[in-house]
């Protein structure tokens, strides 16, 4: 049985991207990249798009190169993930010994990125699943509102923000796997059938 790939750490992704003045986060950037792979099935569109932020940067003294090689990375291995039929798709979030204020922003910041990505598909997909998306997209919207001051580090509170990132992570790997049925059965419709 294949290992499960790994995303870079979450410090390590904070890190690089804040010596180029990325114009996203980190956990918002991985939101994107997950809403372009599961729209498109293809991780290429993914890093089209955070490379083409990423040359827009102003850093003239500063190399981009690792930059790119962690973004590619980042790309493949989330579409490795999705892909995985262990469901081994995660979010790139803070480790939980980061407080939960800091956790909820980023999850709220990643719903964001995720919902991005799947708009600059959504045109090309049916009425049926369109429907389905606005039902997870609204939920993820809600989730882009969450009032960090009003969170305290409670268990109560650590328990239902397990259960939300377990919800968004099923949510994601749900959106992959219906869209890339409509992106199959698409393909199949358009495709000219052979005259014998």
């Amino acid at each position: 049985m294949s290992e499960t790939a790994q995303l870079p750490s979450y410090d390590d992704v904070q890190q690089t991207l804040e010596t180029i003045d990325f114009p996203l986060g980190e956990a918002e950037c991985h939101g994107l990249a997950s809403g372009i792979i599961s729209a498109t099935d293809n991780p290429s569109k993914a890093k089209e798009t955070l490379l083409n932020l990423l040359t827009s940067t102003d850093n003239e003294t500063i190399t981009i190169e690792p930059a790119k090689t962690l973004l590619t990375a980042l790309c493949d291995t989330t579409a490795a993930q999705l892909a995985d039929i262990n469901f081994g798709f995660q979010l790139l979030l803070p480790n939980d010994d980061v407080d939960l204020a800091t956790r909820s922003k980023a999850i709220s910041a990643w719903c964001r990125g995720f919902i991005a990505g799947l708009e600059q598909a959504r045109s090309k997909f049916s009425t049926t699943t369109t429907k389905e998306l606005q039902e997870i997209t609204g939920d993820l919207n809600e989730i882009t509102r969450i009032d960090v001051q009003a969170i305290n580090d409670t268990e109560a509170e650590e328990v239902a923000f397990s259960e939300l990132v377990e919800y968004v992570r099923f949510a994601v790997m749900t959106t992959y796997t219906d869209l890339l049925l409509e992106n199959k059965n698409r393909i199949t419709t358009n495709t000219p059938q052979k005259k014998h």
